[in-house]
């Protein structure tokens, strides 16, 4: 479903947007960092016990705006 919120799109709108490039150089600097810190491990779901819970990717998106309209 489409976001109603210009500037808060969908994952699709951000990367189909005019601002596809920023918005996958934030993310790809975002998980470089969370890397950095290592606050997760990959596993292989046929390596997850059963009855574990395994979290979602949740993604969010803003483009953030000066009081004028302007981009941040």
């Amino acid at each position: 479903m489409p976001s109603k919120d210009p500037d808060i799109p969908t994952y699709e709108q951000a990367m189909t947007g005019p601002h596809c490039d920023e918005f996958e150089k934030a993310m790809i600097k975002e998980v470089k960092e969370l890397e950095g810190k290592k606050p997760w491990h990959a596993e292989l779901r046929a390596n997850v016990p059963d009855g574990a819970q395994i979290v979602p990717l949740t993604r969010a998106f803003r483009i953030k705006r000066l009081p004028s309209g302007e981009f941040l």
